[in-house]
């Protein structure tokens, strides 16, 4: 589950973080071939978030037993959810148009090539740790 979490948060800062470096070559055209898929890899992200908070939150002996990993997934788990928002927010407007969820969407607007390249860089992290800790 931690690899998945960590692959999903690389893809969607990855795809936040693109405009950033369009200069780039490789950058654009892989930014380019992932633009259609957006709104579903958004989505995977959000139910992905939304699944692994319900289970930190069933396991709640977590925090106790080691609660610095606790509290960084918990913040992985909430970036993971507003990138998978932002993302997703075109097909879940479909089903629920207007209201609240655009103000959400056009709040982190701003916000997106800093939260995507910080979603790399903690993931990034995640991953190196857990592979330091596993030798």
């Amino acid at each position: 589950m931690f690899w998945i979490t960590m692959i999903a948060l690389l893809a969607l800062g990855f795809v936040a973080a693109a405009p950033r470096w369009s200069g780039h070559e490789g950058v654009k055209a892989a930014s380019s071939a992932a633009r259609p898929a957006e709104p579903w890899i958004g989505l995977f992200g959000l139910g992905w978030a939304a699944y692994q908070l319900v289970y930190l939150l069933t396991h709640l002996a977590i925090f106790r037993v080691d609660p610095l990993f606790a509290i960084v997934y918990l913040i992985v788990l909430v970036m993971l959810g507003a990138l998978g928002f932002f993302f997703g927010h075109a097909v879940i407007a479909k089903a629920a148009p207007g209201g609240p969820l655009q103000r959400w969407r056009d709040g982190l607007a701003p916000r997106r090539i800093s939260l995507g390249t910080s979603a790399m860089l903690v993931a990034a992290l995640n991953i190196v740790l857990d592979l330091i800790g596993g030798l």
